[in-house]
């Protein structure tokens, strides 16, 4: 899993920069203003050091053209690490807090399949259809028509295991489809097997990708923001993708919003108790659950409220 412990931020002047045409002439002088993140899983000492080291790679990507050796950002997630699960003194998970601060489960082995199902398309009734008396026609149209789209996608799952006689898969209900664990066996993520079997079922093309690059699966345990009805305000550190533990390593005006960040997310986690992130709809196919995901399975379902009648968001 691409989800380092320690992460350093390096700010340099660099000098001497003979700039590409591809790259633009960013200073007549020939020096550029270069800031980089360093990360690592061993300690901040070496997260310094990369950060070091890509304030170079960038420098000498700015005398390159865009074909030869252009610098490509790093593929890792930039998330803060709230908790380490292991199975038989191995670790096999990371609990950690996304850019808008949903708690989210990083797994190694254990597969999530996120489904969307599109309702975007689903116009609800106007203003002048429930004046004249069509909303009810309309909604119940939307409604059979969103049923049917998640009956479809529900369906390749259990085609796919009547199939497989080995194959089987927890489905969970979520805010715009569905969730899938894969109880029979253990993956890797970025795997052709992996692959193949995402196609079959229709996994989110994003989620895909995002699987492929960072070598785990991933699951939301905690809900969207948004999307609680006593939601926090926007907290502007969101669109930057800054974490508690970054925001440790600085110093100034950056250190001072340490507070307004530990505050708003003492309000996001008190609202979204009264929400659930998934429901356990069924076991399809193979009903044995492999023993090294049952503790984890257990774990997921505690933390999405998965149970419980709260309303999903």
């Amino acid at each position: 899993m691409l989800i380092p412990r320690y992460w350093k931020r390096v700010f340099r002047t660099v000098e001497n920069i003979k700039f590409h045409k591809d790259s633009g002439n960013w200073s007549d002088e020939g020096k550029a203003d270069i800031y980089a993140w360093g990360y690592s899983d061993s300690s901040e000492a070496d997260a310094l050091e990369r950060a070091n080291q890509r304030v170079e790679e960038i420098a000498k990507a700015l005398s390159s053209d865009f074909d030869s050796g252009f610098y490509y950002p790093m593929a890792v997630i930039r998330e803060e690490i709230l908790e380490e699960l292991a199975y038989e003194g191995v670790r096999k998970a990371i609990v950690s807090r996304n850019r808008y601060y949903s708690q989210v489960l990083n797994t190694e082995e254990m597969m999530f399949i996120d489904i969307d199902v599109p309702t975007w398309a689903m116009k609800p009734a106007g203003f002048f259809q429930r004046l004249f008396g069509q909303a009810k026609k309309i909604d119940e149209k939307n409604k059979k028509e969103k049923q049917d789209r998640f009956d479809s996608a529900l369906k390749k799952v259990e085609e796919y295991a009547s199939g497989d006689s080995n194959a089987g898969f927890l489905v969970y209900r979520t805010y715009a489809g569905f969730r899938l664990i894969a109880t029979h066996k253990t993956f890797e993520a970025d795997s052709e097997e992996t692959r193949q079997l995402f196609d079959v079922l229709g996994a989110d093309a994003l989620y895909q990708q995002l699987c492929k690059v960072q070598k785990c699966f991933r699951a939301r345990l905690t809900p969207k923001f948004w999307r609680l009805e006593q939601r926090p305000e926007f907290h502007p550190s969101l669109k930057f993708r800054i974490t508690r533990s970054m925001l440790l390593t600085w110093s100034g005006e950056d250190k001072e919003r340490l507070k307004e960040y530990d505050d708003w997310v003492a309000q996001y986690d008190k609202s979204h108790d009264s929400y659930a992130t998934c429901h356990f709809i069924k076991h399809i196919g193979n009903n044995v659950v492999s023993e090294e995901l049952k503790s984890l399975i257990e774990f997921h379902d505690e933390k999405t409220q998965a149970h419980s009648e709260l309303p999903l968001a």
